[in-house]
């Protein structure tokens, strides 16, 4: 009886540690934009989505290069389900959508308060899906909310009211 005590305690102690996906440390998170890449979002404007025209070698696309490697990297984590064009088109309006933050708030995404985060996220599908153009929709919303958990450590989550919250543990990181 005592060694079935100990051998539970001991696989327990042994346990693996569920590692934070990406190191946040590696990046540059300064709260500030500079005027450059304030200047760049503005220039890019709509096209922070990533959409028809995209041009990588654009030099605004370089001088935001420190904004957006976090928010790919976090996307990179992000689980795909399910694995289909509208979610990948969902995750890349969430980027666009923090980008788009940024810009208006004058911010890096690095400063944002849990406040802040909720702002974005809304606190209803309804609020989110009002606060931008009409071609964003309720599957943006969970990964929006995905990489306010990775790169903003965001766990408000009940205070952005009902929604399906296995849709957002399957966009869970790894």
């Amino acid at each position: 009886m005592i060694t079935t005590s100990t051998a539970a305690v001991s696989s327990t102690a042994a346990a693996p540690v569920w590692p934070w996906p990406i190191d946040l440390d590696r990046y540059d998170r300064r709260p500030e934009l500079t005027d450059r890449e304030h200047a760049a979002l503005d220039a890019l404007d709509w096209q922070v989505r990533r959409r028809r025209g995209y041009d990588r070698d654009r030099v605004e696309w370089q001088v935001i290069s420190r904004l957006m490697a976090p928010l790919d990297d976090a996307r990179a984590a992000l689980r795909w389900c399910p694995d289909t064009q509208a979610h990948r088109r969902s995750v890349t309006d969430a980027v666009g959508l923090v980008l788009r933050r940024c810009l208006e708030d004058g911010t890096s995404y690095w400063a944002w308060s849990a406040e802040d985060w909720l702002r974005l996220i809304g606190t209803g599908h309804m609020e989110f899906e009002n606060a931008w153009p009409g071609w964003i929709d309720g599957t943006v919303r969970p990964y929006v909310a995905a990489h306010a958990y990775t790169l903003g450590g965001f766990t408000d989550f009940h205070r952005i009211g009902k929604f399906f919250r296995r849709s957002l543990a399957w966009r869970d990181v790894r």
